[in-house]
């Protein structure tokens, strides 16, 4: 894994000529069981300021480990992605299992956070209308374990992924961005809205 991980740090060198912040992503980053491997080198290598991993939750042992195995004087941002409440949200992963584990994750995690200097994140996609109504008591939920709520919006293509040569990522009109599901013109001024209240957290 080492030689394939250097490569990849000397081809993406510039990006990091100001010591950025590093993201591991995937797909689901805790699948390999080497992430602890990369990191260790990324962190080595790179002395970024801090690492970012986005995580579905679902391997809560896996992440718990990293988090106490890496090293502990770089900041960890772990962002764990969440739908919605409980139905919804196993719904859409097609796992009854699903809300249970990612949330087991969280619980155990929010009560180590500062030991384990660890910024703890729950990402939520609102995936068509019935979304954005779990935001607010979605948010409430997670104040009470003091975990920090974002909110997105899932896109019929999204740009970090695609596959086409070209992709406008700076669009004239917000029309030209598809959306997965389907919004009324009401529903993305209430999902704005509530984006923006996130923004002044």
């Amino acid at each position: 894994v080492e030689s394939f991980v250097v490569k990849g740090l000397r081809s993406h060198r510039v990006l990091f000529r100001f010591r950025a912040r590093a993201r591991l992503t995937g797909g689901e980053p805790f699948v390999r069981r080497d992430l602890i491997d990369i990191l260790t080198l990324v962190t080595k290598r790179l002395k970024p300021l801090g690492v970012h991993i986005t995580t579905n939750g679902f391997l809560t042992e896996r992440v718990i480990a990293l988090t106490e195995r890496r090293d502990q004087s770089v900041p960890l941002q772990l962002m764990v992605s969440l739908d919605g409440l409980e139905k919804k949200h196993n719904q859409i992963r097609g796992s009854d299992l699903a809300w249970r584990t990612a949330w087991s994750t969280l619980e155990r995690l929010a009560q180590r956070r500062d030991s384990l200097n660890l910024d703890l994140v729950v990402n939520q996609t609102a995936v068509d209308r019935e979304g954005i109504d779990h935001v607010e008591p979605f948010r409430d939920l997670l104040n009470m374990i003091g975990v920090r709520h974002q909110l997105v919006m899932a896109y019929e293509v999204i740009a970090t992924y695609s596959q086409q040569e070209q992709v406008d990522l700076n669009p004239d009109q917000l029309v030209e961005f598809a959306t997965f599901g389907e919004f009324h013109p009401e529903d993305l001024l209430h999902l704005f809205a509530l984006m923006e209240e996130d923004l002044k957290r």
